[in-house]
């Protein structure tokens, strides 16, 4: 539900990234739906044990049973080792989505798997942890993302691929803005894209021998663009300073319109942004750090 991540503690939101791969709702619905057929084939080999004890329809109730050869009548080694995996991976969801009761429920069938069980007390701990996954995932929230916006979240890594990894600074606010937007925070969506645009200046900064620390934006830039007018005097004509000069001084310029079209304004209270003004900034911010990571990925 919130911005892209791990290791989120209680009480925090989840992306849907987080949720897909961290949680796994695929799997927990998988696990839940294997511990009810679970549980049935067991009632089904509680009634045939029932049934043979009377010695009435053994043949047409077995016949139903995936028996592979073994004594059905009992948990036998492969029941425990299935029942072993199973718990694993029922730990793993339990923990991720903090079911403690789940939790419990897996401790006390694995104690138990240590000694001998009948049938019923199996499907008994069956039944009761796969209630305890149902009822506890009841009093977990998650958010369900438009389709579209979704797709944002899982293209992350691939959109901003160039400039995640010539700007590695920005592996925190690229995708809080991402999610920020998928999400509906469309203003702190466009706070979090500025906040991914200061890495890039501070790169500017720095390939021109400055160091952007406390300056404010209008005072970077200038200072940055009277660099590049210094370089370019002393730089003979070339087609290289030709290519560096239009690199940086464009890059200068559109750092201006990021500063008097959105820094400014989100940064000072402005009026809140709506879902397409924020799509419309998060797409120039993307766009133009993937290109500045064109130039800076030489060099990092």
């Amino acid at each position: 539900m919130s911005s892209a991540g791990v290791n989120r503690g209680p009480g925090k939101l989840w992306s849907l990234w987080d949720i897909m791969i961290n949680f796994q709702v695929y799997g927990l619905v998988f696990y839940v739906g294997s511990l009810a057929k679970m549980e049935s084939n067991f009632a089904q080999r509680i009634e045939a044990e029932r049934a043979a004890a009377n010695l009435r329809y053994v043949p047409e109730i077995t016949k139903y049973l995936d028996t592979s050869g073994l004594d059905w009548r009992e948990v036998n080694n492969v029941d425990l080792e299935t029942m072993r995996g199973s718990l694993q991976y029922g730990t793993t969801l339990a923990n991720k989505l903090e079911l403690q009761a789940a939790h419990d429920r897996i401790e006390i069938f694995t104690g138990k798997l240590r000694y001998k069980m009948t049938l019923h007390d199996f499907v008994a701990e069956v039944r009761a942890l796969r209630e305890a996954f149902e009822t506890g995932i009841n009093y977990k929230y998650f958010y369900l993302y438009p389709a579209q916006k979704a797709q944002k979240v899982l293209r992350l890594q691939a959109d901003w691929e160039a400039a995640l990894k010539a700007f590695p600074e920005i592996g925190e606010d690229a995708p809080c803005a991402v999610d920020c937007y998928a999400l509906g925070h469309n203003t702190a969506a466009v706070f979090h894209a500025m906040r991914v645009l200061e890495h890039g200046l501070r790169e500017m900064a720095t390939a021109v021998n400055l160091v952007f620390d406390v300056q404010q934006w209008q005072t970077i830039i200038e200072q940055i663009e009277a660099e590049i007018r210094e370089i370019g005097n002393k730089w003979p004509k070339t087609a290289a300073k030709s290519d560096w000069m239009k690199f940086y001084s464009e890059a200068a310029k559109e750092f201006f319109y990021f500063k008097d079209g959105w820094r400014n304004y989100v940064s000072h209270g402005g009026a809140p942004y709506d879902e397409h003004q924020a799509l419309g900034v998060l797409e120039h911010v993307r766009s133009f750090m993937n290109h500045l990571a064109t130039r800076f990925s030489e060099t990092t």
